[in-house]
């Protein structure tokens, strides 16, 4: 289940700049759970702010063309600051139906990185969470998985949450009134296995979710690559140590040389891994995506 941090009582409150300068002067690890709760004293003096975050929105307004040039996340997301150790944005919570206006809601899904975050502003979103055993699993699309309930929670004002990837599930609830949280994610610790969206009845894994840049490049390699892109992607194949990447490889090089086709089966079915074979049976089968 998310473990909700207790933090004293502080009505201290800093500026976004501030945040970003104790982090890099006191050169934290965010990507161990000691130092990265540590930081949630900081991240609630920064929530106690409430001028930063319109001051921030303002101040790359006045420069349009630029204004979230590295946000690769939906409009209702924000990057406040980002280097290759963290990153920390802004998410903002309509309340209403779910469907196309919120499409993070009614989705239980898991995530493959640690995740502390922030109520800043508004009653919060509410969440179920749930949790699984990730060692008891596969990992395979339709595979059930054995989940345990763990409750609804609220993301109020100033409640602090850390999510723990590969290990909590969750499904956000509409908040009574729009609200923002306040998010830190590590850079490091992004596990390399996609995150997985679950049935809501049956729990049984649906979908793999935001895998990794890697997966598109290796997908592009097969359309569009030719002959001297095989030994980069027979590299990968001997040396990734990720079942999901291992497949897209081996399915990009026989779209690339189907006179390859029948090396590549001995390859995959030989290496025995259940999940890597699946994989690359229901990609060859679509000759795309299995999302």
């Amino acid at each position: 289940m998310p473990i909700v941090i207790s933090v004293p009582k502080d009505i201290k409150l800093i500026e976004l700049q501030e945040f970003i300068d104790v982090i890099e002067e006191n050169k934290y690890d965010l990507n161990t759970k000691d130092e990265l709760f540590i930081l949630a004293k900081l991240l609630n003096q920064l929530n106690n702010n409430k001028q930063f975050l319109i001051n921030h929105i303002a101040n790359e307004l006045a420069n349009l063309s630029a204004f979230q040039k590295s946000n690769v996340y939906d409009n209702k997301t924000f990057v406040l600051h980002q280097t290759k150790n963290y990153l920390l944005r802004a998410v903002v919570w309509t309340p209403g139906n779910k469907s196309i206006e919120n499409p993070k809601f009614d989705i239980y899904h898991d995530h493959n990185f640690d995740l502390l975050t922030a109520g800043y502003f508004g009653p919060g979103y509410k969440t179920r969470a749930l949790t699984y055993n990730e060692k008891d699993i596969v990992g395979l699309l339709d595979e059930e998985v054995v989940v345990v309930d763990k409750g609804i929670f609220t993301l109020s004002e100033g409640q602090i949450m850390f999510y723990q990837a590969k290990k909590d599930i969750h499904s956000q609830i509409p908040p009574e009134s729009m609200s923002v949280s306040i998010n830190v994610i590590p850079g490091r610790n992004v596990i390399n296995r996609p995150q997985f969206e679950f049935d809501k009845d049956s729990f049984k894994i649906s979908r793999y979710l935001q895998l990794s840049s890697n997966e598109l490049v290796i997908r592009l390699a097969g359309l569009l690559g030719d002959e001297n892109d095989i030994e980069i992607l027979k590299t990968i194949i001997v040396k990734h140590n990720n079942p999901h990447i291992k497949a897209y490889a081996a399915l990009a090089i026989t779209q690339i040389s189907p006179e390859l086709s029948e090396d590549m089966d001995r390859l995959i079915y030989g290496s025995k891994n259940k999940l890597m074979i699946d994989i690359f049976n229901r990609e060859r089968s679509v000759y795309g995506s299995c999302l």
